[in-house]
């Protein structure tokens, strides 16, 4: 059951029946001339209402199932398939209307932040066919103050209009809160709870402690004395085995952008790598399968739509097609195929289209254009060609039809001798597994063994320049260990350094679960599921005591049941300024995985950075005060100091309550070529550039905003950062802007 998308035609009849802005009365409620019952607070909002994998009928094809309706005013859209005895299939959709004569809603920003001054509308609809005194009441809560304002206001709505009242508060506290409403009416009432989330007014810092949890884990996170207060947090996360790791990943990987093939291949490829892992391990999990179906068939039709004419495909669908992310295209449609049911052309004409762009000596040189292929300085440097070969072997070699493989193969074995980066020889290792040589690769990952970095029991390895896909700095180690484990797993070669090498992976974890970018997300995933046996393993039966500043947290039972997903336990209101002493102590012999995080905002700097960012973003407001319906324009300037060019910047443009967005103004940065595309999401506008230029030459462009209602808060900030170095980024710093 999805919700339906009734809420932008009551949108447009609000603002039809009355402007925002228009007076309302204010008074006290008094006594009603009957003492009606106070009416039920509808707060259950949910997008999804219920999801059923798996539903039997009865000998005569039917079926019985009784839901309670959640509390939105929408029409709900119910959606089955169905599969007989013998094999026919079937479907249908209908809605589900929920309607009643007279209600309200409170119109909040996606966000807001601390100290932000806002004017919150109350929609008002009363569709009886007789006019109604309407009596609203603002419940009172600490997290907000009103301005000038009182919490009871009176309007009398008239039969079958959409009104708006409004109520202007200041926010104090961070964190999610929930304001309610009520409307008595001389006939019908109606009572309303949304939350918004509020954000501390400062500068967020992640803490992050990884560990294997096979014996006592103490830790120790600090929080500064002038953090802000009520914006610390403090959580645990107790992992049984690789799977429930991999699905954490899964779930915040779908909070990254999804805007090109790349994306919605990262977004696509781990559901195809968990589906295939459940299958060949004889896990049956209904509910993971059915979902992991439905973002597989939405991803495929996608990526199917970035598809070049002639062959080939692009980040954004446009010639020239591109050969590594082609390649990279490939492997995933080869892997989808093994759970999912695909054109199988599709994998045949895009084999065939990599074999045409190859050279006669049987390389593959990166393209030079657009979104290049992760050359190292030079496209045409002997490195950037054996990176590239390597790579889009091991894609072809991965359909099985080995048919014309023999020059790259021959290729790669010259290139051997004079290359020593653990990256590369992974990339070569895989390839000659995929082809069946694999003793080939074993001698290849015996010299990349030799090279492994040691540090504190574990394994891993770096490398130098980028990666065939841009990868560098950080998530770059991440991509190049994975390769290297996936190497050695599927070779069954070097357990112990693969092992250790898997421990190193799951240390580098991020507070959400991922690895930093998406391509060493991915490459992570897969060598957790590879190696699932043989890392931290899956358990029954352990207890887990957890324990913050001496005070025992109720404990966690950890059994064969629950032991394919993360467990997250909140320590937040433990949390206290200084040090946090933090200890999991498990009962049982397992070697389980356990992540702590600690979040705090210091207050903001008013001093000048230090030093000057890699990539740098500043934005200048064409005012800061303005009218409600007033146009605000907005200048961005990005610079990127390094010597070379940057590939796919992406930049987050931060989004002010209580401004709508000129989607018009975005259009043309795209129609000027300056942007490949723009995503417009909640409080922010994402923007995807090909590439900009090196140093330090600015790029200038400029988008408008318009004011809806007054207002006196931040604009949040805007962030600038590298895809596939996301780690290489800036922040511009916020601005107060008033609508009166």
């Amino acid at each position: 059951w999805d919700a339906g998308a009734m809420g932008g035609i009551l949108e447009e009849e609000m603002s039809q029946a009355i402007p925002f802005g228009a007076p309302v009365k204010s008074q006290g409620l008094g006594e009603p001339t009957e003492s009606p019952a106070p009416p039920r607070v509808r707060r259950f909002f949910p997008e999804t209402l219920h999801w059923q994998p798996q539903l039997l009928t009865d000998e005569s094809g039917h079926a019985q199932l009784e839901l309670s309706l959640a509390d939105s005013i929408t029409t709900w859209r119910l959606a089955g398939s169905a599969v007989s005895k013998t094999g026919q299939l079937g479907s249908f959709e209908q809605g589900i209307r929920v309607f009643q004569d007279f209600f309200i809603d409170i119109d909040f920003p996606a966000e807001l932040t601390q100290n932000d001054e806002v004017t919150v509308p109350i929609a008002v609809f009363n569709y009886l066919d007789e006019t109604q005194t309407i009596k609203l009441e603002a419940s009172q809560e600490d997290w907000f103050e009103l301005v000038d304002d009182s919490a009871q206001k009176s309007i009398s709505a008239l039969p079958g209009t959409a009104m708006k009242a409004s109520y202007r508060i200041r926010v104090l506290k961070p964190g999610r809160h929930a304001l309610t409403v009520t409307a008595i009416g001389t006939k019908l009432s109606d009572a309303v709870e949304r939350t918004v989330r509020v954000v501390p007014d400062g500068t967020r810092i992640e803490q992050v402690v990884n560990s294997k949890l096979n014996q006592t884990v103490r830790e120790t996170i600090r929080i500064p004395a002038n953090a802000i207060e009520g914006g610390s947090d403090l959580f645990v996360k107790v992992y049984p085995g690789a799977f429930s790791q991999v699905l954490e990943g899964m779930d915040s990987i779908f909070r990254m952008p999804d805007g090109c093939f790349e994306q919605t291949s990262s977004t696509t490829y781990p559901n195809v790598l968990v589906l295939n892992y459940l299958r060949e391990t004889g896990q049956p999990k209904p509910e993971i399968e059915m979902k992991a179906l439905e973002f597989i068939n939405a991803g495929y039709q996608r990526l199917l739509s970035y598809e070049v004419d002639g062959g080939g495909f692009e980040w954004f669908g446009s010639p020239p097609a591109h050969n590594i992310l082609t390649a990279y295209g490939l492997m995933e449609f080869v892997d989808m195929a093994k759970v999912f049911e695909i054109d199988p052309d599709v994998v045949t004409r895009t084999r065939a289209w990599l074999l045409t762009r190859r050279e006669a000596n049987g390389s593959w040189v990166p393209s030079s254009g657009g979104i290049a292929e992760g050359a190292i300085n030079n496209f045409q440097s002997p490195d950037a060609v054996l990176r590239a070969t390597a790579y889009i072997t091991w894609a072809i070699a991965q359909t099985g039809d080995l048919s014309g493989l023999d020059a790259s193969l021959a290729f790669l074995e010259s290139g051997l001798a004079e290359e020593s980066d653990a990256y590369t020889l992974a990339l070569i290792a895989n390839a000659f597994v995929s082809a069946n040589r694999v003793d080939d690769a074993v001698k290849v990952i015996g010299r990349i063994d030799d090279v492994a970095i040691e540090k504190d029991d574990f394994l891993f390895w770096n490398s130098a320049g980028e990666g065939v896909t841009y990868g560098r700095g950080e998530s770059f180690d991440v991509e190049t260990t994975a390769l290297v484990v996936q190497a050695m797993l599927r070779t069954q070669s070097h357990p112990e350094s693969s092992q250790k090498a898997l421990d190193w992976l799951i240390s580098q974890r991020d507070g959400s679960g991922t690895w930093h970018s998406t391509q060493a997300t991915i490459q992570a995933m897969r060598a957790l599921l590879l190696g699932a046996t043989a890392s931290v393993g899956s358990v029954s039966d352990v207890n887990v005591t957890i324990t913050a500043n001496g005070q025992t947290v109720a404990p966690l039972a950890i059994t064969q049941e629950n032991s394919d997903v993360f467990h997250l336990i909140s320590l937040t209101e433990f949390v206290r300024p200084g040090d946090n002493e933090v200890t999991l102590t498990i009962d049982g012999d397992a070697n389980l995985a356990c992540q702590i995080v600690g979040i705090h905002y210091d207050p903001r700097s008013t001093l000048p950075a230090p030093f000057s960012p890699v990539l740098g973003i500043t934005t200048n407001y064409s005012t800061q005060q303005l009218a409600t319906d007033d146009l605000l324009k907005v200048e961005v300037t990005l610079t990127y100091r390094r010597p070379e060019s940057a590939p796919m910047t992406l930049v987050d443009l931060g989004i002010p309550p209580g401004f709508d967005v000129e989607l018009e103004s975005f259009q043309r940065l795209v129609n000027s070529g300056l942007v490949r595309r723009f995503e417009p999401k909640g409080r922010q506008v994402t923007l995807y550039f090909d590439s900009i230029p090196g140093e330090g030459v600015p790029v200038v462009f400029e988008y408008s905003l318009r004011a809806k209602f007054p207002v006196k808060a931040q604009a949040p900030a805007s962030v600038a950062y590298q895809y596939y170095e996301p780690e290489i980024r800036d922040e511009s710093a916020p601005v107060l802007l008033t609508v009166e």
